[in-house]
């Protein structure tokens, strides 16, 4: 609650440097560094480290823009390079695949079968050789194995190697027990062909069926691996970068001149944890056999920072190819860069120093009158007309807002000193009021005048529109309105007015046990406009409850928009929180006098009837007795006999 006794001036000005050891204290400032001084340097400083958080977040930016750019521009070059890759792939492919079809859909006798084969491998040069090898006893039912093979010499010319050998035994080789297994076209791995074409190579084979569907043989289109060493030799990454292309070991199908000398086909860029600086490497050639797409930074196996991106081949070969940019190629320019941005802040930094020595006279002065200003108006505080004369600063800056803020704000402390005073004697009437309405509701002992004092008490005390108060039902499910103010307030009573429980502002309080305000009840959702209080522009509603459970609704309502605010409302629950102990204290006191009442008839006709001398006059006070007590207009009682006997009966009638 807000203090109720207005604070003095001595207390206003209590403040830090008012006292005299407090200004004791502050003394040797006097003596300290002069703003003019620090000013510059602070400024210089802030200058230096913002040159160097800037030229910092410059190279960072750089860097970064530069990593976002290369990793752009390799992993499409990567992708293009792999797509080249399988392509070529792809093309050798085909020509298996036609001599499988072939193969499998005629039947032919040896010279067409080699000059079938031999014509196909002389119009794909890419194909270093070519063989369709059968199951045995499928070309000619005399011979178990027929496997004529065609290969590339150096010069071009076409050779010929029968591989249906019992040396060779090509049911044994990858190449033929791959695709009879898979039922499919298969890459092999890559293999050193002894016997064959005696050098590294892979194999495209492609099964073929006869007309039953029964597997017959293989069509196979062979690739040198020396072919594809060079498509990754010529792959150009930067001026220092390289390409290198693995398989899923990570053993070196094929890798550029800076990459390092590796022996092709046996050397593994898996290093081991020893040889390796840290783990990006291995992360990185791991995440390329497992045929994962990416960009990183790693440290290769010659110690150099690279940014690579890598992408599998795909087509089932279990091969990855990555391009490596180095980064000091790639940063090159913006260690250039960094270098020009230091020394052009240096010289900034020197400039900027005179400068701001000259510049800071035109702050502090003002700054000094400022503080005057200040000084003066701690101590001399609010009643001195001197403290209170407004500074005079014309600079057109930020000094000159502040110097105009000062004076403002000395206005509006003068106001709120001569108006705080009336403030708190009107917030103190209005707790004096609540306590009054409080003090005279604890006398009340009937819900009835309990409603009628509450309504009256408040629309007194606080000048409402209209107020009203609500109590619920027995099924606690309508709001019954049991008091209102004025010939409104009248006229629903007499109409015996209620509300839905959830209904309205009023029924809402209700169910929710919450506090309803609406300052403007054209704006509030689920007002409910009463015709008899037409001027109503902010309703207030108030559960009257303890604990819980809800007892009934304070309602007051504004003839003006924003005429009710939070402070009333917490004034209202007060005052809500009163009414239902006045309430429940009201019931409970019916309640024990009803009960008191019942148990003084009660006893009185038991004396009435303890006079009677006789049985008749007995029953005759009883009637009489409790006629009075009930209120009944007629009482009659009758004894029952035997058979043979009239009934006996008194009655008593009231005129």
């Amino acid at each position: 609650m807000t203090n109720a006794y207005p604070p003095n001036e001595n207390h206003l000005l209590n403040l830090p440097g008012n006292h005299p050891e407090e200004k004791a204290r502050t003394a040797p400032l006097a003596r300290r560094l002069s703003l003019t001084v620090k000013l510059p340097l602070i400024v210089t400083a802030l200058l230096v480290l913002a040159s160097l958080v800037s030229t910092f977040l410059s190279v960072q930016a750089s860097q970064s823009a530069l990593t976002d750019e290369l990793e752009k521009t390799l992993s499409t070059q990567v992708a293009s390079q792999a797509e080249y890759i399988r392509s070529y792939l792809i093309w050798t492919r085909s020509m298996a695949v036609d001599l499988a079809a072939i193969a499998g859909s005629v039947d032919f006798n040896q010279d067409d079968l080699l000059n079938l084969i031999k014509s196909t491998l002389a119009n794909n040069e890419q194909v270093y050789g070519s063989t369709i090898a059968y199951e045995p006893y499928r070309f000619r039912t005399n011979l178990f194995y027929w496997a004529p093979y065609y290969s590339r010499d150096p010069d071009g010319t076409l050779r010929f190697t029968q591989l249906g050998t019992p040396d060779y035994n090509y049911f044994q080789w990858d190449w033929y027990t791959l695709p009879k297994r898979e039922r499919k076209p298969v890459l092999s791995p890559a293999y050193f062909d002894e016997g064959g074409g005696e050098i590294w190579m892979v194999t495209w084979s492609v099964p073929f069926f006869d007309r039953a569907g029964n597997f017959k043989g293989v069509a196979t289109a062979d690739i040198a691996f020396s072919q594809t060493q060079e498509i990754v030799r010529q792959i150009v990454v930067g001026k220092q970068g390289y390409a290198f292309l693995i398989d899923s070991e990570g053993v070196v199908l094929g890798i550029g001149e800076q990459g390092g000398n590796y022996q092709i086909m046996v050397d593994s860029l898996l290093v081991s944890k020893a040889q390796a600086q840290d783990n990006s490497w291995a992360n990185l050639i791991n995440a390329m056999t497992k045929g994962e797409t990416g960009f990183a930074r790693a440290i290769d196996p010659n110690g150099q920072v690279v940014f690579v991106a890598y992408q599998p081949i795909g087509l089932d070969t279990g091969w990855s190819l990555a391009l490596a940019y180095p980064q000091t190629e790639l940063f090159q320019p913006v260690t250039q860069l960094r270098n020009t941005l230091i020394g052009f802040a240096v010289l900034v930094t020197i400039v900027s120093a005179a400068i701001l020595v000259l510049f800071t006279q035109t702050i502090t002065r003002p700054l000094q009158a400022l503080s005057l200003y200040a000084i003066n108006f701690l101590r001399e505080g609010l009643g001195s007309d001197q403290a209170l004369s407004p500074i005079q600063i014309r600079t057109n800056d930020e000094l000159e807002d502040l110097a105009n803020s000062l004076n403002q704000m000395t206005a509006e402390l003068r106001n709120l000193f001569d108006t705080l005073e009336q403030r708190v004697a009107e917030r103190t009437k209005a707790l004096e009021t609540l306590l009054e309405v409080s003090r005279r509701l604890s006398v009340v002992t009937t819900p009835r005048q309990l409603a009628i004092d509450v309504v009256e008490q408040v629309q007194a005390a606080f000048g409402y529109y209209h107020a009203h108060i609500y109590f619920f039902d027995e099924q606690n499910e309508n709001l019954i309105m049991a008091g209102g103010t004025g010939a409104a307030g009248a006229a629903m009573l007499a109409a015996g007015h209620s509300i839905p429980k959830g209904r309205g502002l009023v029924g809402r309080a209700a169910e929710t046990n919450q506090p309803v305000l609406a300052a403007d009840v054209s704006q509030a959702i689920g007002w409910l406009p009463n015709p008899l209080l037409p001027e109503t522009k902010s309703e207030a509603a108030v559960p009257i409850a303890i604990g819980d459970q809800v007892l009934g609704v304070l309602d007051v309502q504004q003839n003006v928009v924003n005429g009710l605010s939070e402070n009333d409302l917490v004034l209202l629950q007060a005052l809500a929180s009163q009414i239902a102990i006045s309430l429940q204290n009201a019931r409970t006191y019916e309640q024990s006098k009803t009960q008191a009442d019942l148990e003084a008839t009660v006893i009185t006709i038991g004396q009435q009837i303890q006079r009677a001398a006789t049985v008749e006059e007995t029953l005759q006070t009883a009637i009489r007795e409790l006629g009075l007590a009930l209120g009944a207009p007629r009482v009659k009682i009758k004894l029952g006999t035997t058979d043979h006997q009239q009934p006996t009966q008194l009655e008593e009638e009231k005129a």
